[in-house]
């Protein structure tokens, strides 16, 4: 026969060492979860927001050298001519938009949305408002002041130019 307390110590048992073991898997995957997503946070981090923030600074302090400190003029004095001016102004706006690219490219952006909800999203239309509001902008050629304007597939020509190495490294010369 077989003694009821030793089923309900048995029974009892086995439910607790499932339970401990299901409880134990979940925690355990909760940790590994939690641990990949710092982990890509941390590359996503590292390998491409850094970057993008330097180009977005580097921007920014030359548009602010163009309207507040004579940036222009004062390389036209350095350098004789305006090209290096040109070329290094380009280059600052056209790095912005080869990243842009090359952030939806890797699709980086929606690896974000999936870490911090609505910050890919926001990276993305901020930066896409960003180059539209660029076809209001009348650029004058150096050569005729000619005005001409800046629209979306000049943009992207001058971001693929920069993110293709070949170009990338002949870039002004």
């Amino acid at each position: 026969m077989v003694d009821e307390s030793n089923v309900v110590n048995l029974v009892g048992a086995l439910i607790g060492a499932i339970g401990r073991s299901l409880g134990g898997n979940f925690l355990t995957d909760w940790l590994s979860r939690k641990a990949e997503k710092q982990k890509l946070s941390k590359y996503i981090t590292d390998k491409y927001l850094i970057q993008l923030q330097y180009l977005l600074e580097s921007l920014y302090f030359r548009l602010y050298n163009m309207k507040e400190r004579g940036g222009s003029s004062y390389m036209k004095h350095i350098k004789g001519n305006e090209e290096y001016y040109i070329t290094s102004s380009l280059y600052a706006l056209g790095s912005v938009l080869a990243y842009h690219r090359l952030l939806l490219f890797e699709g980086i952006y929606s690896q974000i949305e999936s870490l911090y909800p609505k910050v890919g999203s926001g990276l993305l239309n901020e930066l896409d408002e960003f180059g539209m509001s660029l076809d209001n902008i009348k650029v004058s050629l150096p050569d005729s002041n000619k005005k001409v304007k800046f629209f979306r597939y000049d943009r992207v020509l001058l971001g693929d130019v920069l993110t293709n190495e070949e170009h990338f490294y002949n870039f002004g010369s």
